[in-house]
């Protein structure tokens, strides 16, 4: 999949070096994205007793914030751009999870989902929406999608042995203290995307505008393996799912 992002920056850089007419801008943005959901069958689980009842199903990240630059030129002749995009998605889900012993205190899932993507722009004017200071354009982006992912649960975990703070039960009498417990497994796997995407421009004077964009991005996230003490199953970050952006334009 690399090879085909390599292919077409080479296009793309040899499409840039010929054109007789070109305007060079940037437009750094910020971006929102929705993401997908779980398909059933892949599932992590929560199946520690000491945290609580087993079988608890946990879903991901429902949404990622971030940003990104846009690098291209426009073409007088073929009436669209070609562009580099760079852009950094985040996103972080944090679940108290039941507890089972009050006296131990609530349990808590930490997931991070962090991503680099970057894509290939090809892109089109739409004539009856580029008049006066305004430019639409409708486009296609594909690229490369990196996700640094980790899964960390943390729980409080019945110790009984020479104690600090002591806690008598009862029914049975004996001394224990809550130890904290953590564990932590990095998932993510490297991904291609496709997008399409609408494009609205507005220009404020000769070199500067704002854009904004709204799209559809496709990719085919892989399903990693968890084995923990506390969670088992299958986890994937899926990154499909509307995308918005806003930006400001830079002419170079």
């Amino acid at each position: 999949m690399f090879r085909i992002l390599v292919s077409s920056m080479i296009l793309l850089s040899l499409m840039v070096s010929s054109a007789a007419a070109m305007d060079f801008w940037v437009v750094p943005y910020g971006s929102f994205s929705l993401c997908g959901n779980f398909s059933t069958e892949n599932k992590l689980m929560i199946n520690n007793p000491a945290i609580l009842e087993p079988g608890i199903e946990v879903s991901q990240v429902e949404n990622t914030f971030g940003g990104g630059i846009v690098i291209g030129a426009d073409f007088e002749k073929l009436e669209g751009f070609l562009g580099l995009n760079i852009e950094y998605l985040g996103g972080t889900k944090d679940l108290v999870l039941a507890e089972v012993d009050p006296l131990l205190g609530p349990s808590d899932l930490s997931i991070k989902s962090h991503a680099m993507a970057v894509g290939v722009i090809i892109a089109a004017t739409i004539p009856r929406l580029s008049r006066g200071g305004f430019k639409g354009t409708v486009g296609i982006e594909v690229g490369v999608l990196n996700p640094t992912e980790s899964l960390t649960v943390r729980y409080n975990e019945e110790v009984v042995d020479e104690v600090v703070d002591e806690v008598v039960d009862p029914d049975n009498p004996k001394k224990f203290t809550s130890e904290s417990r953590e564990e932590s497994q990095d998932v993510g796997a490297a991904t291609l995307y496709f997008s399409w995407f609408f494009s609205e421009e507005m220009a404020l004077n000769e070199r500067f505008g704002i854009s904004g964009t709204v799209g559809y991005r496709g990719s085919r996230s892989r399903l990693r393996a968890v084995d923990t003490v506390s969670m088992s199953g299958g986890y994937v970050q899926v990154y499909s799912g509307i995308f918005l952006r806003f930006g400001v334009k830079v002419g170079l």
